[in-house]
Parts: structure tokens; C-alpha cells; sequence
């Protein structure tokens, strides 16, 4: 004889009775039913959240993976100031006679890495800790490389503090006098004007208005008042230390005299277009003992002051 289970149901209000009469088998097959009813709702569930939590976490990753880019973007501008900055280095060590520190210790602590894994080893993929480690490798290389530049000044600093005199005698400012003087040649080869050729440029051209005042740009000896085919007028300030500087195509002879000592931002001419010239310019070049120096290596007054 079957067995079977009674449900019963009673109404409260209307004290309305009913009853279900259930085997066994068909019993547990309901209640089975609804347990994996349930476990498929949970399931179900737990997708959706997963898949909203998988959405989230690529939007993160598309946010990271921009921002790496822009912080590689700005190690990179970070790199490029440093060079520029350890060139500038170089040329005010060589002001001051001071030896000249080796690569390797400009470069210090270049290599070798931490012994000990990173905090993010194992937690990220390896494409992105190959991102970190590199990244976290240049900050600290400039960090370090800061620090050697730092003590460098200082020791710079420390010998002009000493010598009043010498820093005066270095050319340091802008040759004209302009609101915003623009280069048109800069220092270097590059294919003359005239005969197409390449040719060494010795000095940086600036343009400008005939008659623009042509500055002293440090104090000195004038040194030679000449003309010649190519650069037209032109004037040699002796500054000591051996610097002079050379101020071509100026607009007529000069009135000062050859022999007086200028001081810096003393106007000493005017731009013209004598010699060999295309439109009125100032062809300014800087000669340490005897050879040809890039002038915006020694121009502090305007473009460089923010590099420091």
C-alpha cells in the first residue's frame, strides 16, 4: 500500500479547508524541482553580478592602461630636461675650470635592481608589471641623477659665489634688446643662404628692425672694431677667462672706441644688414680660448632661467 503525504491548507477567514494528497516519490520530485529552481536563481544571480564586476574591472584597466601611457609620456619629458640640464652642467663646470664627473657617476646606480620582488609581483599580469618595474626603474634612475646635478650646482655656485669677478665675465644674457628675440640660424651646420651648400654656422642669427640696440652680453675689453665681406661691421668683446663674443652686421661702424671696457647690457651697436646678409640680423657668436661655443648654451636670461 502507497504512502502518501497530506498538505493541507486552511483559510483564517473563512475557515475554508484544503487538502493535497502526495506519494512519496511525487513529493521529493517537487521539492527537488524547487531546490534547483533555487540554485539556478542563485546562479543566475551571481552571473549577472559577475559579469558587472568583469565590465568594471576592464573599465579600470582602459583607465590604467591611459594613465601609463601618460606616465611614460612624462618620464620621457622628465629624461629629456635631465640631459638638457646635465649638458648645461657640463659647459658651467668648464666656466669654472672644475673637472668634469665620469659617466658612471652621473649615471649612479644604473642596474643591479632590488633583490627582493616587487610588492606587485604575482598580483598583476606580466605585461603590467613589466610597466611598473620599468617605470618605478627610471623614476628612481632620475631621482638619483637629480641628486647628483643637485651637489653640482652646489659645488658651481660655491666657486661663483667666490669670484664675483668671473661671473660677471660670463656672456649670459640675450645680445639684442627685444620684447621676444627669436632665432632664424642656429649654431651648427646647416645650408648657406647663398651658395645652397652645407656649411658651418659659428654663432646663432637673431632678426629684427635696422637700429635694434645690439647689448654687450658681459662685461669685457673691445677687443676689434672691423669689416669684412662677410660679416659686415662688426665687433669683438674680450671677457677674460678666455671668452669673447662677436656681434656682426652691424647697421654702421660702432662709436665706441677700440680698447673700452664695457659692462654687461651696455649697448655697444645696432643691427643691419652689412656684409653678407639677406634681411637685418645680428650674427652673435661665443669663442671659448679660441673655438666656437653654442651661444644658448650660455644665454640664462630668458629661455634657459626656467631650467633652473
Amino acid at each position: 500500500m502507497k504512502k502518501y503525504l497530506t498538505l493541507m491548507f486552511i483559510s483564517h477567514n473563512e475557515g475554508y479547508i484544503k487538502e493535497y494528497h502526495l506519494s512519496r516519490p511525487k513529493f521529493i520530485g517537487i521539492i527537488s524541482a524547487l531546490c534547483l529552481l533555487l540554485l539556478l536563481s542563485l546562479g543566475y544571480v551571481a552571473t549577472i553580478g559577475k559579469r558587472e564586476r568583469l565590465a568594471e574591472l576592464k573599465e579600470e584597466n582602459t583607465a590604467l592602461q591611459r594613465e601609463f601611457v601618460l606616465i611614460q609620456d612624462e618620464l620621457e619629458n622628465m629624461r629629456h630636461n635631465m640631459d638638457q640640464l646635465q649638458e648645461k652642467d657640463r659647459i658651467m663646470r668648464a666656466w669654472v675650470d672644475l673637472s668634469e664627473p665620469s659617466d658612471d657617476v652621473r649615471q649612479i646606480g644604473v642596474g643591479g635592481g632590488d633583490a627582493m620582488l616587487p610588492e606587485w609581483e604575482n598580483a598583476v599580469s606580466d605585461d603590467v608589471s613589466d610597466l611598473l618595474t620599468d617605470s618605478r626603474t627610471n623614476m628612481d634612475q632620475l631621482l638619483r641623477e637629480a641628486h647628483v646635478l643637485q651637489a653640482s650646482f652646489d659645488t658651481i655656485l660655491t666657486v661663483l659665489s667666490k669670484d664675483i669677478q668671473m661671473r660677471q665675465h660670463i656672456p649670459s644674457i640675450t645680445p639684442v634688446r627685444m620684447e621676444n628675440p627669436r632665432i632664424s640660424s642656429g649654431f651648427g651646420y646647416r645650408r648657406d643662404p647663398f651658395t645652397g651648400r652645407r656649411q658651418f654656422h659659428s654663432g646663432i642669427d637673431y632678426p629684427g628692425r635696422r637700429g635694434t640696440p645690439i647689448l654687450a652680453t658681459a662685461d669685457g675689453k673691445i677687443d676689434k672694431i672691423d669689416f669684412n665681406s662677410r660679416l659686415g661691421w662688426y665687433v669683438i668683446i674680450d671677457h677674460g677667462y678666455g671668452l669673447q663674443t662677436l656681434y656682426g652686421h652691424l647697421n654702421r661702424k660702432p662709436h665706441i672706441k677700440l680698447g673700452t671696457r664695457v659692462k654687461r647690457g651696455a649697448k655697444i651697436g645696432e643691427m643691419g644688414r652689412t656684409g653678407r646678409s639677406t634681411a637685418p640680423h645680428l650674427h652673435y657668436s661665443v669663442y671659448k680660448n679660441g673655438r666656437s661655443e653654442n651661444p644658448k648654451h650660455y644665454i640664462f636670461d630668458q629661455r634657459m632661467r626656467s631650467l633652473f
